[in-house]
């Protein structure tokens, strides 16, 4: 019945940043992951934290250059096996809520937040997966409407349906410790 889309860039980050000590190498590296909107993909940087201004060619100097809208810079410290959590952990929920949106439509009880919604007829953009955050159940003398509250996170779009030619992909990952997927 309704469908309002909209794109916020209030306090969106395009990159995560955070530095990492190696004790045994006497030095600190500069870890970055950001987010392409145009080719819809992670990037990460691995750089040499140096101290002083920011100068063309080092990490933030290039993130500078190539138009990085915010910088999220964590100031934790951790290692190197924590770092990527981290920076995926602060990244993903920013990314997230760049693209929300809010509808109603004809009462649908399985519409609860949490779930996955498909929007269709509103154009390539616009439609697509969506991540309920909120729904509303009313009745009243217009009879029953489900309003709802959802995003449009990062991931959705590059997970290509099966009429699209995906096809099922069996990994096996070994590490210490085995995983078979």
């Amino acid at each position: 019945m309704e469908f309002s889309p909209q794109i916020s860039e209030v306090g969106q980050v395009d990159a995560a940043q955070l530095r990492v000590p190696v004790y045994e190498l006497n030095t600190t590296f500069l870890l970055t992951l950001g987010w392409n909107w145009d080719r819809a993909m992670l990037t990460l940087d691995v750089g040499i934290d140096l101290p002083g201004p920011i100068e063309e060619g080092t990490i933030a100097g290039i993130l500078k250059e190539e138009g990085i809208k915010g910088l999220l810079e964590l100031d934790e410290t951790m290692n190197m096996a924590a770092a990527p959590r981290a920076l995926v952990g602060a990244l993903i929920p920013a990314l997230n809520n760049r693209l929300t949106a809010s509808g109603t439509t004809v009462g649908d009880p399985t519409i609860i937040a949490g779930i996955v919604i498909r929007v269709e007829g509103v154009g390539e953009q616009f439609g697509g997966l969506y991540r309920v955050t909120r729904a509303t159940h009313t009745i009243d003398s217009g009879g029953f409407q489900t309003s709802f509250e959802a995003r449009k996170e990062i991931w959705f779009g590059s997970i290509p349906a099966a009429d699209q030619g995906a096809i099922p992909v069996g990994l096996d990952i070994g590490f210490a410790g085995e995983l078979s997927v």
